[in-house]
This record gives structure tokens, C-alpha cells and sequence, in this order.
């Protein structure tokens, strides 16, 4: 009996000695959200969920200039973000670009690119980055696959080389993700791009619907169909991708914005006396794309007051878009379907003056927050997309313009992930410490 007794003395204490449990340190399901702020003294980031600024990049990153559009410290233009591993943006005035590392929260690379390069494009079915030089309407090419290296430089995009404004959009649903289209607001029509050969293909001209240049686009995996709006004439034209022919001219324009899934093709109008600082319109045209076989349907004509600049979809609800506008402290929230406006109140003003030119307010979407800079405030407002309050705002933050917002998974302590902890060793050394205790 003392024998059996010792026995399974000894047996618990090889359990005990050789099993524990263990609390893991796991990436927790739910990433952290933080929005990288690019205003006139560098890069501040915040955390939309604590409303504070957690870290700033100034250093060597700001090439001031004495033109109207930088006279300020930093003047940057496009930032995109490379699978929330990278940032890139652009020194507009220091003909370059800067690679942020996300995880490090500090720049890594600064590459040299054409002149006055305004904004960026990544393709990641390429993994490339192409930045638009708007001095000459040229495009560079950069690498994202291992080291970050130029493979391209001046790939044009233009009748004749000069200044331009005009945007690129590629997508690789449409010719496998090699055709690439650049609105040019002097030229009277669009540039294609090979963007496998990294070659000019052609050029479509619309000059006959009295395009003096073109300048935003967007398109509709829906029917197939490009959006883009025609200086000049101020219209909206249809282009069928496939046969590189418009279908249909629409009497409204302005900067069409494709919602997820390509059913709402939605159109922000606003023009401003610039030299009295006096808005004279601000309204959006909405078009309903149903099929490839049937006209999109055209909605009647929203004023929304208070300038409307930049539109962003709602995550969850396809029928609805936000947009932000330039003078009033306000976001718009828009039905598409029943054209109900209602607002969320006491986002911070816009800085805006005679003379001023282009004044815009950026729109992001940070996972449960949408974010928006009050550049007259030197902050940025944080709202709550679920109940469309605003949650607060972060201060300190100076003339905030562009933004962009990145995940990162944080590794946290959960109490549900537990695991058992098998030592063999333990047990081999056990075992034998029982069976002498046991038998002597």
C-alpha cells in the first residue's frame, strides 16, 4: 500500500514537473490603425483610437520652394502605401521621393525622379511604383520587388513635352493589367501606356466633343466603361475600353469617383471666384451603371453647400458616400439611391483666402474611423463610422494635407491562448527519480 502510495506520489510530481501552462504573446485578429499626416512641416502620425500624435518625420524630407504652389517648408504631392510595409510620397519642389518603413516609422530611401513629380501610383500585380513628373508629363518607374531600384525614367505621356496636370489609372481587370490611361489637361484626350513594356501605346483623341484636355477618371467594372471630364466643353464622357470609343456625353462635370463594385459613378463640381475667395458652385451628379447593354441611368442634380472636394465610400454600405467640403466645419453624408443629405457636424475649418488656389480637404477611411484635416485648426478630426459622430480631434498637427492610413498587427498577452508545455527531458529524469522513490 506505502508502495502504490509513493507510486502515485511520484506520477504527480512528473506531471507537474514536466507539464506547465504556458500564456502565448499572439498578433491580436483586430490590426491597429494609424493615419500618416503630410502637412507643411513634415509627417505626423496618429492614432485615430487614443486622438494623439505618436511620432513626426521632418528630417530631410522638405525642399522648400518660393513658387505659388510651395512657399511653405514641406510641399509634398502623392503617397501610397506598399502592402502597409512602405510609404512612399513625394518632395515636390526636391524632384524625389521618400520611402518610409512602417515598421521603423522612419525614411529608408530617397530616390531621384523626374521634375515637379506630383503623384504616385502603385501597381502591385507589377510591384511597381510609377511616379507622373508634371513638368513634362513623364512617368518613372520604381521597383518594389527586393531592392528599392528605378528601373524606368521619362516614359512619356504627352503630345508634346511640357507642363501638365493629368492623372494615370490602371486597374488589372482591364487588357490584364498592361494598358494604363494619363488624362493630360492640355492635350484633347487621353495617353495610353504599356505598362509591361513601359512604352507609350496611343492616343485617344476626343478633340470633335470639344475637349481642350482632360483631367479625372474613373471606370465601372460594370459595363467596362471609363469616366473622365472634358476641359472645354464641360462635359462628362463615356469611353468603352474595349473599342477606345466614346459612347455618350453627359451636359455635367466635375471628378468622377467609381464606388466599390462600379454601380455609382458619383461626380463632384465646385468653382470658386479664387481671387475674392467666393464659392460659386458646389454640387454632385450621380449615375447609376446597371449593365453593359443599358445607359447608366442619370440622377437629378444634389447642391451640397459649402464646396465639395474629396468623396470617399462607405465600407459597409455601397449606396453610401461622404464627402468633405472646403467651407463649412461639416461632412456630407449622401444616399446615392434616395439623394438624402444629412451631415456630421463640427469637423474644423478649412484655411482658405483670396488667392489661393486649389483649396482642397482630404477624406480617408482608417478601418472603424474617417479621418479629415481643419488645416485652420492644426488638427484633425477623427469620426466614428459607426454611429457617424465625431469621435474628437488630434491637435498639433500643422496644415495637414494628404494622408494615408496603415494597418499593423500588434503583438498583445491573450488569456485565451493558453497552451500545455511538454518538457521530454523533464520526464526522462523524473520517471527515473520515481522509480527509485517507488523501489527502492
Amino acid at each position: 500500500m506505502l508502495s502504490a502510495k509513493v507510486f502515485l506520489l511520484g506520477f504527480t510530481f512528473v506531471a507537474t514537473v514536466c507539464f506547465s501552462v504556458k500564456e502565448a504573446s499572439v498578433l491580436s485578429n483586430t490590426p491597429e490603425h494609424l493615419v500618416y499626416v503630410f502637412g507643411s512641416e513634415g509627417v505626423e502620425i496618429i492614432d485615430p483610437k487614443s486622438k494623439k500624435v505618436l511620432h513626426n518625420i521632418t528630417d530631410d524630407i522638405c525642399t522648400k520652394s518660393n513658387n505659388r504652389f510651395s512657399r511653405k517648408k514641406c510641399s509634398f504631392g502623392g503617397v501610397i502605401s506598399v502592402k502597409d510595409e512602405l510609404i512612399f510620397f513625394s518632395d515636390i519642389p526636391g524632384n524625389r521621393v521618400h520611402v518610409i518603413d512602417v515598421e521603423k516609422q522612419e525614411v529608408k530611401e530617397r530616390i531621384a525622379t523626374g521634375g515637379y513629380p506630383y503623384d504616385l501610383y502603385y501597381l502591385p500585380w507589377l510591384e511597381e511604383v510609377w511616379v507622373h513628373s508634371w513638368a513634362s508629363s513623364t512617368f518613372d518607374v520604381i521597383s518594389t520587388a527586393g531592392s528599392l531600384e528605378k528601373t524606368h525614367t521619362a516614359i512619356k505621356a504627352h503630345v508634346q513635352p511640357g507642363w501638365t496636370h493629368g492623372y494615370m489609372y490602371a486597374d488589372q481587370q482591364i487588357a490584364n493589367g498592361n494598358l494604363g490611361y494619363v488624362t493630360h489637361m492640355s492635350n484633347p484626350g487621353i495617353h495610353q501606356l504599356d505598362l509591361s513594356s513601359k512604352t507609350y501605346k496611343d492616343f485617344v483623341d476626343v478633340s470633335n466633343y470639344g475637349c481642350g484636355g482632360t483631367l479625372n477618371f474613373a471606370y465601372s467594372p460594370v459595363n467596362k466603361h471609363g469616366f473622365f471630364d472634358c476641359r472645354g466643353s464641360k462635359t462628362l464622357l463615356e469611353l468603352d475600353i474595349a473599342t477606345d470609343q466614346v459612347v455618350r456625353s453627359y451636359n455635367f462635370t466635375g471628378r468622377p469617383y467609381a464606388s466599390k463594385y462600379g454601380r455609382y459613378i458619383v461626380t463632384l463640381y465646385k468653382s470658386v471666384n479664387e481671387s475674392i475667395n467666393m464659392l460659386l458652385t458646389s454640387e454632385v451628379v450621380i449615375l447609376v451603371v446597371s449593365g453593359k447593354d443599358s445607359a447608366p441611368i442619370q440622377k437629378p442634380t444634389v447642391k451640397i453647400p459649402g464646396g465639395v472636394s474629396r468623396l470617399v465610400f462607405d465600407p459597409n454600405i455601397s449606396y453610401v458616400a461622404y464627402i468633405s467640403l472646403v467651407y463649412l466645419d461639416k461632412i456630407a453624408v449622401l444616399d446615392l439611391d434616395s439623394l438624402r443629405v444629412s451631415y456630421i457636424d463640427g469637423v474644423g475649418s478649412v484655411l482658405t483666402a483670396p488667392g489661393m488656389h486649389a483649396v482642397s480637404r482630404s477624406l480617408i477611411v482608417a478601418g472603424p474611423w474617417m479621418v479629415t484635416p481643419a488645416t485652420a485648426n492644426n488638427s484633425v478630426a477623427v469620426i466614428n463610422m459607426a454611429n457617424r459622430e465625431l469621435e474628437g480631434m488630434v491637435q498639433g498637427v500643422v496644415q495637414g494635407l494628404s494622408m494615408i492610413s496603415v494597418r499593423r498587427k500588434v503583438p498583445v498577452p491573450v488569456n485565451a491562448a493558453k497552451f500545455i508545455h511538454f518538457s521530454s527531458l523533464k520526464l526522462i529524469i523524473t520517471l527515473l527519480f520515481a522509480v527509485q522513490v517507488t523501489f527502492g
